[in-house]
């Protein structure tokens, strides 16, 4: 695989950063590390052998062989004092000219950092303060159906207590893999934020993420999930919220939306949360808003998400009822990429389903209104149709349930 030390003519992509970055800011990156001959160092420690070898034996070089990808260059930059980033390309699409941006040249796309945080650097602490003081604007605010004003307190204050130490993380700022010459399908629906299909090697490449870090005696691997997809695949690769309010949350709605998930597909649960057709028990808009969910690797920071003081918050919140639904008879846009539409089409028979791809510039967050009179008893009615169809046995529920996992790594 080739190597190359300068970036290449395309453009960096904008990326926001999860935590803010000050004077007083004690990253790692206080200048840009160098092994005996002089070459930089990915992330302060890896050097291009170590990312070479690693490819090498996650089968990711293998996996992008499959796929036709048999000339890479991969491109580390390190110029940046904070945020190091590498690319993967392939000759072939530098030299195709039918794609319309550069971001479509990439066949992985990764900026990452290496810090020492303290409880006050997580995005998560910074935000609940926030909240205690009510400085929040917007009304429909994900955070006020979790966790109100006079509770943020004593969750901050646990962090406080219990998160006492400095952890060195590595945070994944950003991390896109895609396959520029494939299309999307029934079967892989495209995903918000996805412009093209992913490669299938989003497992292999979280886990040489963590043997490096392992490796090189970081506290965790982190990251602020953008969608809820992004969360729901890395709460399986391990990663929890560093808040437990918020995991407790977290679990709860998805245990509420199970049968969704099961039914329709991980790809349409998330597109009901970015076109704002989530709802609670209030009908109010459940809103994602990120927090920091992080793998923790040392035993330091392993003790903290199983410390009791932890727990009984988790537990507190996970116990909650918030009654979270897709209101889908008001979002027809976003059947397309569900595993049955047919039966929300037989469900809402007069209701056009929008046959047209999403477009990230068509996404609204704006309130949508409740249709009570053609929802009552269409979640009963849909689980009976496919208990009718698909779950006439235990065996064929277990298969039924495999299958739709199968899917879900494939859209990693």
């Amino acid at each position: 695989m080739a190597l190359m030390n300068l970036m290449d003519k395309i453009p960096h992509k904008p990326t926001d950063f999860s935590i803010d970055l000050g004077l007083s800011d004690q990253d790692l990156f206080a200048t840009t590390r160098t092994n005996e001959h002089d070459q930089p160092l990915f992330l302060g420690d890896y050097t291009r052998e170590d990312l070479d070898r690693a490819f090498e034996h996650y089968g990711i070089d293998k996996a992008l062989d499959s796929h036709g990808y048999t000339q890479r260059i991969v491109t580390l930059d390190t110029s940046d004092f904070f945020v190091h980033r590498i690319t993967v390309t392939d000759r072939s699409l530098l030299t195709d000219d039918s794609f319309a941006s550069a971001k479509d040249r990439f066949l992985l796309d990764g900026f990452f950092r290496k810090k020492d945080f303290s409880v006050h650097d997580f995005k998560t602490y910074q935000f609940l303060r926030r909240v205690e003081r009510n400085d929040i604007n917007a009304p429909e605010i994900r955070t006020t159906v979790y966790v109100k004003p006079e509770y943020a307190g004593k969750i901050y204050t646990m962090m406080e207590q219990e998160l006492c130490d400095k952890y060195t993380i590595t945070i994944i700022e950003w991390l896109c893999m895609q396959d520029p010459k494939r299309s999307f399908t029934e079967d892989r629906p495209q995903l918000p934020g996805q412009e093209h299909p992913g490669l299938k090697i989003g497992r292999k490449v979280v886990n040489l993420l963590l043997d490096l870090a392992k490796k090189h005696g970081r506290d965790g691997m982190g990251n602020v999930p953008e969608h809820f997809h992004n969360a729901y695949l890395y709460q399986r690769k391990g990663y929890r919220f560093i808040n437990p309010a918020f995991q407790g949350f977290f679990d709860s709605i998805i245990a509420e939306l199970q049968f969704d998930l099961d039914t329709y597909g991980l790809a349409v649960v998330s597109w009901a949360f970015k076109n704002g057709h989530l709802r609670d028990n209030q009908d109010r808009m459940i809103i994602w808003h990120p927090e920091d969910q992080i793998y923790p690797i040392s035993s330091r920071l392993r003790a903290y998400f199983t410390s009791r003081a932890y727990r009984r918050l988790y537990d507190r919140y996970r116990h909650q009822h918030y009654g979270a639904h897709i209101d889908w008879a008001d979002a027809p846009e976003i059947w397309r990429f569900s595993f049955r539409k047919d039966l929300l089409k037989k469900q809402f028979p007069d209701i056009e389903a929008y046959p047209e791809k999403i477009s990230e510039d068509d996404v609204t967050m704006s309130k949508r209104m409740a249709l009570e009179a053609e929802m009552a008893g269409a979640g009963e009615r849909l689980r009976t149709a496919l208990v009718g169809e698909k779950h006439s046995s235990s065996e064929e529920e277990k298969k039924t349930r495999a299958e739709i996992e199968a899917k879900i790594e494939e859209m990693e």
